[in-house]
C-alpha cells in the first residue's frame, strides 16, 4: 500500500520586508520562499492582475517563479505585488507593497542642497 501525503503551501514570512522601497532606476527583488507537497505552483500578481512581462518589460521571474525582480524601477512600478502559491492541498499568499521613489535635489534659501523623496 502506498501513502501519498499532501502538504498545503506555506510561504515563509520570517525576516521579510513586505513594504520595500526603492529609488528610480534601482532594482528590487521580492522573494517567495514557499514549501509544500507536492511542490507548489507560484504565480505573481500586480495590483490583483497576473503580471504580463511583455507589458512590464523590466520585471523578471527567477528561481522557478520564487523571485520577482523589478529592474530599473520606474515610479509606475509602485504597486501591490502578490506571491500566490498553490497545490492540491491548499494555497497561501504574501503581499508586497513596493514603493518606488525619486530623488530630486533642490537648493534651499541658504544655498544648501536638500534631497526630496517623492
Amino acid at each position: 500500500m502506498l501513502l501519498f501525503v499532501s502538504v498545503a503551501p506555506v510561504i515563509s514570512r520570517e525576516g521579510v520586508n513586505t513594504s520595500p522601497s526603492v529609488t528610480v532606476n534601482d532594482t528590487s527583488v521580492l522573494n517567495c520562499a514557499v514549501s509544500g507537497i507536492p511542490s507548489p505552483r507560484v504565480v505573481w500578481l500586480r495590483n490583483g492582475q497576473p503580471i504580463d512581462t511583455s507589458v512590464h518589460t523590466n520585471v523578471r521571474l527567477l528561481a522557478a517563479g520564487r523571485q520577482l525582480r523589478v529592474q530599473s524601477a520606474a515610479l509606475t512600478d509602485s504597486a501591490v505585488y502578490r506571491c500566490l502559491a498553490a497545490n492540491k492541498a491548499g494555497r497561501d499568499h504574501l503581499d508586497y507593497n513596493l514603493s518606488v521613489h525619486s530623488e530630486f535635489p533642490i537648493r534651499n534659501c541658504h544655498g544648501l542642497f536638500l534631497t526630496v523623496l517623492v
